[in-house]
């Protein structure tokens, strides 16, 4: 049976960009999905280009009459990490459940109710703390196939995603509690591959240290550290079609994750008998999403850390100094 076609009663959080392109059919998805509640989030434009787009793409917030509609706009540019953050928590102290669609990333009309479904499914079930519309098996060359609809993994996808106040409230943008995380050696007790615990160490590590302004890394090591599981669909729901020069960082148009096509979810939903981990689907995403591959060197790195902290770090801040060395002679 195919997508409902039900009123939508969760709430949608749609976060815009300076960009007409994508915004215009994202809004359309939501609309023909018969929407009831909106929740928009803005960033203030960085430059004269940007501000006129941005007053262009509000104007057409502003003529929605289809449904009840909530604005949060920043006054000054805030950048990705706090605008999306602080939106984000915006939409949280007034829903207990929402579904979050960013500017580019086109969904399936079945992804609402995909999403619906399972936020009431799991509504109770401190578990599941994200419901996620990705899928990229097919997009790598995998054949493999979920006997369910969907299956869980340990790290989330935040391309047309959803889920609740109960878990959106240990979110900290800042990390705070990574140097503690980090001294338990906490995700070396979540992954069974030290190759993959290095590696997300090292992205917290840069997070911390706000050396990327991203806001997802932080949802990622929030669920990580709650012990929480993310819900994948066993076909690709959502895509991102904003890939290219205009986009803030996903400027590579060839990128393998660019534009895959999105998929019908059937209905009624078939739940999975087991709530634990896909291992396969969780070392595929690792080794093919996020370039996590166990090579010797990597396992030398991790090593090195695990049982020599003091030489690696000393490795590290030499690195890091030739690195600039370089960086300030070119």
């Amino acid at each position: 049976m195919s997508a409902h076609v039900n009123k939508l009663s969760t709430p949608v959080a749609l976060i815009l960009a300076p960009r007409m392109d994508t915004v215009v059919p994202v809004l359309e998805a939501i609309k023909n999905a018969n929407a009831s509640i909106l929740y928009v989030v803005a960033d203030a434009g960085w430059s004269p280009k940007t501000v006129e787009n941005f007053k262009r793409v509000k104007e057409l917030i502003a003529k929605i009459d289809w449904c009840e509609v909530h604005t949060n706009y920043a006054d000054e540019n805030m950048g990705a990490k706090m605008r999306l953050a602080s939106g984000i928590s915006w939409v949280f102290e007034h829903e207990e459940r929402a579904i979050i669609l960013e500017h580019d990333c086109l969904p399936d009309p079945s992804f609402f109710h995909y999403c619906e479904n399972l936020l009431e499914y799991y509504a109770n079930d401190n578990r599941i703390m994200h419901i996620g519309g990705n899928n990229f098996f097919k997009r790598f060359g995998s054949d493999y196939e979920s006997p369910d609809s969907y299956f869980f993994t340990h790290v989330p996808h935040i391309w047309g995603w959803a889920t609740w106040r109960r878990a959106w409230q240990y979110y900290d943008v800042n990390i705070t509690k990574w140097p503690e995380a980090q001294k338990r050696k906490l995700l070396y007790s979540v992954f069974k591959d030290d190759a993959v615990a290095f590696r997300w160490e090292n992205r917290f590590q840069e997070y911390y240290e706000n050396r990327i302004n991203s806001w997802d890394g932080q949802w990622t090591f929030t669920v990580l550290s709650q012990g929480g599981l993310s819900i994948n669909p066993n076909v690709n729901l959502v895509s991102n079609i904003g890939f290219g020069s205009e986009a803030l960082s996903c400027k590579d148009e060839n990128d393998p994750l660019a534009n895959i096509s999105s998929e019908q979810m059937s209905f009624p939903l078939k739940h999975p008998p087991f709530v634990i981990i896909d291992k396969y689907a969780d070392t595929f995403v690792a080794k093919r999403v996020f370039h996590i591959n166990e090579t010797y060197i990597q396992r030398v790195k991790w090593y090195v850390k695990k049982n020599h902290p003091r030489l690696y770090h000393m490795f590290k801040r030499l690195t890091r100094r030739t690195e600039d060395t370089i960086s300030s002679v070119n």
